[in-house]
């Protein structure tokens, strides 16, 4: 299974077979990050192939899903954007999934290789 992770605000986010974590300094663990089933759920059905990236101080994530539709497969290609807050004195974190929708839509036979974030 991939891995991916991404370092916002001096905290690494992560994302793989587990889910979404937070690596806490302190316990010098991963840790659950709350907030994220239905995401994480969203996640799943793709190629595997997911990009992370900070976008001023949340994460952007994209990633594909496939869909097969009246024999005519075809692929989603997802985005979301992701705020964390830290709560309970910096012991917990939480996501909110402030967008998320699908992209672009694109034959099977396209591969998400790599992505490139900029500001505009």
């Amino acid at each position: 299974m991939f891995e991916f992770s991404c370092v916002i605000e001096n905290v690494r986010y992560y994302y793989g077979d587990k889910g979404f974590l937070w690596y806490d300094e302190k316990l010098k663990d991963w840790r659950t990050i709350n907030g994220l089933g239905l995401l994480v759920r969203h996640c799943r059905g793709g190629s595997g192939k997911i990009e992370m990236a900070d976008y001023s101080g949340k994460l952007l994530m994209i990633w594909d899903k496939y869909k097969q539709y009246k024999h005519h497969p075809e692929k989603k290609i997802w985005c979301a954007l992701i705020a964390f807050e830290k709560r309970n004195n910096d012991d917990e974190v939480w996501g909110k999934v402030e967008w998320a929708n699908i992209v672009r839509t694109v034959p099977n036979s396209c591969v998400l290789l790599r992505s490139e974030i900029q500001a505009v």
